[in-house]
């Protein structure tokens, strides 16, 4: 039966298969057939594909959620350990020094012991899977060492590590200012991040620094990026131990360090400790209290204070020595004590202030009469910080361009007897080489012959540009003074030589109209810009009534109220600002009204041109010119010219720079002058700059570079004539019109302010040849945020950091970082790092066991106390350039910063980044790797295409 079945079937199948090939032909038949085929093994290949994924992410999934292993796998594990019980005899040897291998095996010892033997030994004791464990290990931290060595440590340590830190205190200070200072602490922490996303564009690190599983995943997937460099091939696809020590390096090493680094707490103790030898005085003390705004801590702080009389009133029953003693403390305790409450009742009840952040109940005129310290008008404009206030009010009045006069003038005279200082030195040079020589050449003919060759043209044209700017009838706007005045000033320019006293008279009359018209120097008395300079100048100091009242004392508006006031912003352009080599001093003033040498230093001049080269020293940059134009203005028309050159000595070597007068005019016809030096380098750039932009320009002829001889005086003249053409041809109307922004392009090159990719303009390239002074304006610029002021203080700072440098290190700056980042890395401190974090986590062997969580006011003590400590760290010499509530602001900026769990963390993982990429340098994949992590941002996912984050999958 079954026979005839299948022959029939057979059949079937043979009249099938006929009535097909009869039909469609043997090709349509083979084709048929093919396409079966395919078709089954793509459904097989689907099927398999769909379970291997499936099976991976439910590992994965296991593995994510940190699932204990089934009782019942227990055993099959246990055997599949025991399978291999070879002991192989071990390398111990690492890094190749001896100290740093001891204690790198001292603390693998130990995490194997605390964070493995404890889950290990419940599954078996056989000692394969240790010994593979610790060979791994061995491996891995030999890899590490070596890729280490080979890091460059000088550059991350002076480079990167300073950009990022300079950076996050960037974000920070941005996001504070978006809040406007009145943002609950969520609202600060969106702030940041969303800073953080736009400056990012693609990145941002919340939900890694916000999200505990999100933070683990990131860091397990960083661990494995780095095990994938450091393990052997056979061992990171060893997923059990990978998993392993994926889990150990995260949980028990990674994630508990960056814990606590991140904890407020445990900074503001490093800070504590950091400034231990700095002494605190009680007034800086009582001022911190007086500037905190948190109630909490200023309840922990008294609770404390009583605590302390209570104890101190419990011992006042000794002898009469001891009981004074004991009386001026429980006096001194009770002071403190009121000036919390008073503080405390004063932000109970609010303090209303105005747009400038002062309190409307402040009534000027009461603070004017005869309470407020009364600075001469010589200081004024002699002084840094307080020539800024009096410009900025002077601009608030519209006034500014009689201290822009002033100023021009007193450069200008500089400029001149410098000049002719130098002219003069030269011909006494040449004299005495003449009479060496015997040529006969007389003392008449050197100097006719000597200044022909060097006349004084140029600052004659100088001279007839103030002129016309401030004293002309066509001048806009025009000082007023006496016509007498200004016909003897023209007399003088047109029939006598160049001499530095042709404006001494203009400057008499203009100190005399500034000192006493009322709408000057008597007003700017009376103004809030004086009262905030007084702060700045720590003059505002026992002036007010006594602490105990609860008062608008001036001690509170200078450290609460004045740290709000914001620049008042007014036509306050072409200004022009005298060097200054001393500034006020921060001290405490008395009721006296005249003057004080202890707290105005005598300054010198500067001048309108570069410096003079210095035997040995460098450039002294020259801040006569004119505060650069903003770059917002629509219409303009701009004007330059190359007028002189100079030969600057740095050290060992010279070079020369080009002196542009530039000239900008707006619409409404006002002109506002400037110079800027430039070396034929930055010309050179700045050609090639434009010529990549507009193909076109590469055809204006540009002078090419010399090799040789190229500080002769008459190449300079040459090549300065070829500048100034090719300048003029660029600046042609024709040229600006038919390329857009060209001109814009061009401002920027002859902007002082802006023509700089650095924070401080023309200050990179020499920062960046000085380590230190890199670093330190870098960081000093995002403290105290420099780009808020004028270019003058910028110049100020530099100096002043180059003086301390020199000090510190003298000439060979670089050379002792150097030395000191080889000091640092060296075989001795490696070891004692690492012994340092040895002891810490485990002291006298045994892991230290977690530290009881300290209580709230001690927590919020101990930010009174940082808090004090870094403000007790700030040098008056930084006071007296900056001004006491410039730094105040800074520091306290700084200590605001760190104050965020949150905010902490991110830093960390920035530089934890920044090390890996350094460390690992040679593979060009690992920024991008790294960046790809923080792409699962929701901040990034709303402002880009919605997508999840990514998972990996190739483990």
């Amino acid at each position: 039966m079954r026979a005839t079945s299948a022959m029939g079937l057979a059949g079937w199948l043979v009249l099938a298969a006929a009535l097909l090939l009869g039909s469609f032909g043997i090709k349509a038949c083979l084709a048929l057939m093919l396409s079966a085929i395919i078709f089954c093994g793509g459904w097989l290949v689907a099927v398999r594909w769909c379970c291997l994924i499936e099976s991976e992410q439910m590992w994965l999934n296991i593995h994510r959620s940190h699932l204990p292993l089934p009782p019942y796998q227990h055993e099959k594990v246990s055997s599949s350990i025991q399978q291999s019980s070879t002991i192989e005899r071990q390398d111990r040897r690492v890094t190749g020094s001896n100290l740093i291998d001891e204690q790198l095996h001292g603390v693998v010892t130990l995490v194997v012991r605390d964070f493995v033997f404890t889950w290990y030994n419940q599954l078996t004791h056989h000692q394969a899977f240790i010994t593979h464990l610790h060979r791994t290990v061995q491996h891995a931290m030999v890899v590490f060492s070596n890729r280490c060595k080979n890091m460059d440590w000088v550059g991350y340590l002076t480079t990167r590590l300073v950009d990022d830190i300079a950076c996050h205190l960037r974000l920070f200070r941005e996001a504070r200012s978006a809040s406007r200072g009145k943002a609950t602490s969520e609202e600060l922490i969106d702030h940041f991040f969303d800073q953080e996303a736009e400056k990012e564009k693609d990145i941002c690190r919340d939900e890694v620094c916000l999200k505990p599983d999100t933070e683990k995943d990131y860091l397990s997937d960083l661990a494995e990026i780095i095990l994938y460099y450091i393990l052997p091939p056979e061992d990171f696809s060893n997923a059990p131990l990978l998993a392993a020590v994926v889990e150990i390096l995260v949980s028990s090493v990674i994630l508990p360090v960056v814990t606590l680094v991140s904890d407020p707490d445990y900074i503001n103790q490093l800070i504590i400790w950091a400034c231990t030898d700095i002494p605190i005085t009680s007034e800086l003390f009582v001022n911190v209290i007086k500037s905190t705004n948190n109630i909490e801590e200023l309840d922990a702080v008294r609770m404390l204070v009583t605590k302390e009389m209570a104890n101190l009133r419990s011992r006042d029953s000794g002898g009469r020595d001891e009981g004074n003693e004991v009386k001026q403390q429980l006096s001194s305790l009770d002071f403190i004590r009121r000036v919390i409450d008073n503080r405390i009742n004063r932000i109970d009840k609010g303090t209303e202030t105005d747009s400038m952040g002062l309190p409307v109940s402040l009534d000027y005129r009461q603070l004017a009469r005869g309470k407020l310290f009364q600075l001469p008008l010589e200081a004024i404009l002699k002084n840094s910080l307080t020539l800024d206030h009096f410009l900025n009010y002077m601009a608030s009045v519209n006034s500014q361009h009689y201290i822009n006069l002033y100023l021009n003038v007193e450069c200008w005279r500089a400029a001149v007897g410098e000049r002719l200082c130098s002219l003069e030195l030269e011909r006494l040079q040449h004299l005495e080489e003449s009479e060496a020589q015997g040529s006969g050449m007389t003392m008449p003919d050197l100097c006719h012959d000597h200044f022909s060759a060097h006349d004084l043209s140029s600052h004659k044209e100088e001279a007839e540009i103030i002129y016309e700017q401030y004293l002309s009838e066509k001048a806009s706007p025009r000082v007023q003074m006496d016509d007498s005045i200004v016909k003897r000033l023209i007399l003088r320019m047109r029939s006598e030589k160049v001499s530095e006293s042709w404006f001494d008279e203009v400057q008499a009359t203009l100190f005399t109209i500034l000192q006493d018209t009322e709408l000057f120097l008597p007003a700017f008395r009376r103004s809030v810009w004086y009262i905030r300079l007084l702060a700045e100048l720590d003059l505002l100091k026992d002036v007010s009534r006594s602490d105990e009242e609860d008062s608008q004392s001036l001690d509170d508006i200078s450290y609460t109220s004045l740290d709000q006031v914001d620049e008042v912003d007014g036509p306050n352009q072409g200004v022009i600002i005298a060097t200054v080599s001393g500034d006020a001093s921060s001290a405490s003033s008395s009721h006296s009204t005249h003057s004080n040498d202890n707290h105005l230093k005598s300054v010198s001049r500067g001048s309108s041109r570069a410096q003079s080269p210095q035997p040995g020293g460098s450039l002294h940059p020259s801040p006569c010119h004119t505060r650069s134009p903003s770059l917002t203005a629509k219409t303009y028309n701009l004007n330059a010219k190359i007028i002189d050159t100079e030969i600057v000595r740095e050290g060992s070597k010279s070079h020369a720079i080009y002196i542009v007068c530039v000239m900008r005019k707006d619409a409404s016809g006002q002109e506002e002058l400037w110079h800027v030096f430039r070396r034929y380098s930055e010309f050179h750039d700045f050609h090639l700059s434009i010529t990549s932009k507009f193909i076109d320009l590469s055809s204006v002829s540009f002078p090419s570079k010399r090799m040789l001889n190229n500080l002769a005086a008459w190449f300079l003249e040459k090549r300065k004539s070829e500048l100034d053409e090719w300048l003029q041809t660029i600046l042609a109307p024709p040229t600006l019109q038919s390329h857009p922004g060209l001109q814009e392009i061009i401002q920027r090159f002859l902007d002082q302010t802006t023509y700089s990719t650095s924070p401080l303009p023309n200050i990179a390239k020499r920062g960046d040849e000085n380590i230190p002074l890199r670093i330190l304006l870098l960081l000093m610029d995002e403290v105290f945020d420099l780009r808020s002021k004028d270019q003058w203080f910028r110049r100020r700072i530099m100096l002043f950091l180059r003086q301390i440098l020199k000090a510190m290190f003298g000439d060979i700056v670089n050379r002792r970082i150097v030395d000191y980042v080889a000091y640092i890395t060296s075989p001795d401190q490696v070891a004692d790092y690492v012994k340092t974090f040895k002891e810490s986590f485990w002291p006298n062997g045994d892991l230290a066991p977690q530290a009881p969580e300290r209580d709230t006011a001690m927590k919020m003590r101990t930010r009174v106390a940082a808090r004090t400590s870094m403000l007790a760290s700030i040098s008056d010499e930084l006071k007296a350039i900056l001004g006491s509530q410039t730094t105040t602001r800074g520091v306290l900026g700084v200590y605001d910063t760190v104050q965020w769990t949150a905010l902490n963390k991110r830093l960390v993982y920035v530089l934890l980044e920044g090390i890996i990429e350094s460390i690992l340098s040679s593979q060009k994949q690992i920024p991008p790797l790294l960046r790809s992590l923080h792409t699962g941002s929701a901040r990034i996912a709303a402002r880009n295409a919605p997508h999840a984050r990514k998972v990996r999958t190739d483990r």
